[in-house]
């Protein structure tokens, strides 16, 4: 370094100090402050009991309800294994001729109404985890 540029360095100091302390840098910083302090304010509500309980609770719903596709993946390869599904589809074409077929349509019927029940307990189960969300969320 030459005596020169050293001379010339606390000028250089000055100047940005000066540059620093002007308005709009002023106010840049305030915004990245402001922008630094929302930021942590996220991150301690993340980090909340309440906030993990109700990400908990998410992934759980999340978990259940890919379960409940995947069970229902399984009864329809299941009713089509057993050829239900096509025997109802003959069966319904020539229901009332034949009075053979009552034993059949009664095994439809409750394979409906069981279908239905699956529904229900899937609906009643997600209101549940809804339900448990919500008291987590205001917990």
């Amino acid at each position: 370094m030459r005596l020169k540029d050293i001379t010339k360095a606390p000028a250089k100091a000055i100047k940005r100090l000066t540059e620093l302390g002007s308005p709009g840098m002023m106010e840049s910083l305030e915004k990245i402050k402001e922008i630094a302090t929302t930021i942590q304010e996220i991150e301690d509500s993340l980090k909340a009991p309440p906030m993990l309980k109700n990400i908990e609770n998410m992934t759980l719903t999340s978990e259940a309800m890919q379960n409940v596709a995947e069970n229902i993946r399984n009864i329809r390869s299941e009713l089509d294994a057993t050829g239900i599904i096509e025997e109802a589809r003959n069966t319904s074409t020539i229901v009332g001729m034949n009075s053979t077929f009552n034993k059949k349509i009664q095994n439809l019927k409750d394979l409906t109404n069981s279908c239905k029940d699956i529904a229900r307990s899937v609906k009643d189960l997600t209101n549940e985890l809804k339900l448990d969300t919500n008291k987590s969320a205001q917990s």
